[in-house]
C-alpha cells in the first residue's frame, strides 16, 4: 500500500529512451538503466531486447543526456565504469560517481 501511494503520480515506462525528448520537462526525474558496456571479455549482457544496444546506443544516450541536462531535467544513470562509458560523459559537466564497494 505504502508502494501503491508513493508511485500515484509517478509515470514508469519501459522502451526506447529517446521518448524523453518529447516527454520530459524541466524539473523531471528521469531513471536510465541501459544495458552496460561488459566490464570485461566474459561479460556478455548488453541488451535487454533482441535489437541489442551497441556503442552508438551509447552516444546516442549521451547526446540525449546533453539535451536534457541543457532543458533542465534532473537525470540519474546506472552504467558500467568503463573507460569507453567514462570518455563519453566527462568534459559534459556531468558528475560521475563510482560505486563504492
Amino acid at each position: 500500500m505504502k508502494a501503491s501511494k508513493l508511485l500515484r503520480e509517478v509515470d514508469i515506462r519501459c522502451g526506447d529512451f529517446l521518448y524523453l525528448l518529447e516527454t520530459a520537462e524541466a524539473g523531471d526525474l528521469c531513471y536510465l538503466d541501459p544495458p552496460y558496456v561488459p566490464v570485461s571479455g566474459t561479460a556478455h549482457f548488453t541488451d535487454y531486447s533482441a535489437g541489442g544496444f551497441n556503442m552508438d546506443d551509447q552516444r546516442r544516450l549521451r547526446e540525449m543526456c546533453v539535451e536534457l541536462d541543457a532543458r533542465g531535467v534532473v537525470f540519474v544513470q546506472s552504467n558500467s565504469d568503463t573507460g569507453l562509458v567514462r570518455s563519453l560523459y566527462e568534459g559534459a559537466g556531468f558528475k560521475l560517481e563510482r560505486r563504492r564497494r
